[in-house]
């Protein structure tokens, strides 16, 4: 595998195990020690229960790998992998935050997205971002 895909790789690994249960502990937080522990629970029950998903969508801008630099390669080791077809959507970048706007206006979301810290705090007031804390809280990673 290309040096350059390596380290992509890895990180779309780590996403898709912090998000291969999302669904059942959504939106819960938990503080202090023993909710932490308790959390820790909680997520180790979910992982247990998750179902690999079929597909995952991904909406990315030219910080992850782009056409021209491999990701035909990346999306097929991924997928020999995983087992786990990968969907990548990468618009140009200067429309991608365009149609990023549009994605969050509409009802096809992505599973994977990125977003500046700009976004990321819009999107967020409005409740349209899962809170994942509950899947690394208490993470030894």
């Amino acid at each position: 595998m290309d040096r350059k895909i390596r380290p992509l790789f890895s990180l779309l690994l780590i996403v898709v195990l912090l998000i291969s249960g999302c669904g059942s502990a959504a939106g819960t937080v938990s503080s202090g020690s023993a909710a932490s522990s308790a959390g820790a629970a909680s997520t180790k029950a979910t992982y247990a229960t998750a179902t690999k998903p079929a597909q995952i969508t991904m909406l990315v801008d030219g910080t992850v790998v782009d056409q021209e630099n491999g990701r035909d390669e990346f999306e097929a080791n991924w997928e020999a992998a995983t087992g786990i077809d990968l969907v990548i959507q990468q618009p140009g970048h200067d429309i991608y935050y365009d149609e990023v706007t549009k994605t969050f206006e509409g009802t096809d979301l992505p599973d994977v997205l990125i977003l500046s810290s700009t976004y990321y705090t819009q999107y967020a007031a409005q409740d349209l971002l899962a809170d994942i804390t509950s899947y690394y809280e208490g993470s030894e990673l």
